[in-house]
């Protein structure tokens, strides 16, 4: 009995199929934009990818995402897959007189092969790719190929030319990962080269939702056009030159369990005596603007110098209200008073609005705010909101350098 092995069963190849796919949905959607606003793509509704009008489909493409290499012969079942889902298109009376019938593939076209007579380019021969199918199929012995093949043979030689005239192979196309080369092409006019990466990711991340929904919905909708302009527009008002994009916008919020959670901050929160839904706010705000920065950090929107110096602002003004509030506070005045004065300073430094370089979004500020009080400025914390945080929380005091 043949030993299993759990590659046996992974559906990898077939996933990097479907990511190809989608990419090159949004690559030919992109290409078209900007001189042709009124068109759409479905995605998995009449083709892999059809691009439509008004007056029907403009051009309806076959994806073909392989991992290695292949060959795309005139026995390759993937050949006759493709003309068998083209067949079906003519039947339904889909096809219009300018429609382009694509097949993107990252195979080669060998030499006196159908599909080297179906390039875009000057040796391009429709008779001759219908002679070497025909001859292909007479000689077959694949039964895969005569099944498959079925709905071509049975048109009229002149109904067969009629459909390969409409027939274009792209081979060697970029691969999945490849796609985004192209696509990075596109969005030149969006953000500067340095930002093209995360300006790429935000609208994939919106193409692929989108996409999910499109198919969710039964391909009954198309993706137009317009939303890819509004989206791009809406990117590039994100990423235009000193703009910060807000990378956590979809992030979950983390699940909370304050009463095992020891860090720093949390501590300084309950020694003000802060109710647990101030405290769930705050771990919030830290999980947001610590991802933030790493992320702003790492696609390269700001350095680190730039966040040394946002916190020495935040230290600046903290030290300005914590001295305010601090000499408000009566001498010998019990825990209560103490408390109250403490949650009365934090929310004075929550109510300031320091921005990052006009970032917008107040959870930064808040949430740098606690990663501040959540770190150590040599046996104490480097700020806090207690009166007296500097006594009543120290390392040793805490029993460890946390």
């Amino acid at each position: 009995m043949p030993v299993l092995s759990p590659k046996d069963f992974t559906a990898a190849p077939q996933m990097a199929g479907y990511l190809f796919q989608c990419r090159y949905a949004l690559l030919l959607l992109l290409e078209r934009e900007p001189f042709d606003p009124a068109c759409r793509v479905n995605i998995e509704k009449f083709d892999d990818v059809t691009v439509e009008r008004l007056g029907g489909i403009v051009r309806s493409v076959q994806t073909k995402h392989h991992g290695g290499s292949a060959a795309l012969t005139d026995g390759s079942v993937d050949w006759w897959k493709t003309l068998r889902a083209w067949c079906a298109l003519r039947d339904a009376k889909r096809l219009t007189d300018s429609t382009i019938l694509s097949l993107v593939t990252t195979a080669t076209a060998p030499a006196k092969s159908a599909a080297a007579c179906l390039r875009k380019d000057d040796d391009r021969a429709p008779e001759l790719a219908l002679e070497r199918l025909r001859a292909a199929l007479h000689a077959t012995t694949s039964d895969d190929v005569k099944s498959t093949a079925a709905a071509f043979k049975g048109l009229k030689k002149a109904q067969q030319l009629s459909l390969l005239q409409k027939v274009f192979v792209f081979e060697t196309s970029p691969k999945r990962k490849d796609v985004r080369t192209e696509l990075k092409r596109h969005l030149w006019r969006v953000a500067e080269g340095h930002r093209l990466d995360a300006c790429l990711d935000a609208l994939e991340g919106w193409w692929f939702s989108r996409v999910a929904e499109h198919l969710e919905g039964g391909a009954t909708e198309p993706i137009t056009a317009t939303e890819l302009t509004l989206k791009v527009a809406d990117i590039r008002e994100t990423y235009r030159r000193g703009a910060i994009p807000d990378y956590v916008a979809n992030l979950t919020p983390p699940r909370v369990n304050l009463a095992n959670d020891r860090r720093l901050f949390v501590e300084q929160l309950r020694l003000i005596k802060a109710n647990e839904g101030r405290q769930v706010a705050a771990v919030s705000d830290f999980t947001r603007a610590a991802t933030q920065r790493s992320e702003l950090v790492r696609k390269g929107n700001i350095d680190r110098l730039d966040l040394q110096q946002y916190d020495e602002k935040l230290c600046s003004e903290w030290r300005r209200l914590f001295s305010i509030r601090q000499n408000e506070v009566p001498l010998g005045a019990g825990d209560v008073e103490l408390e109250k004065a403490g949650r009365e300073t934090l929310t004075a430094v929550e109510a300031q609005q320091l921005s990052l370089r006009g970032f917008p979004e107040p959870y930064l500020m808040r949430g740098s705010y606690h990663s501040l009080a959540n770190r150590w400025a040599g046996s104490t914390p480097t700020l806090g909101w207690h009166p007296h945080y500097g006594k009543r929380l120290t390392k040793t005091a805490r029993g460890a350098t946390k």
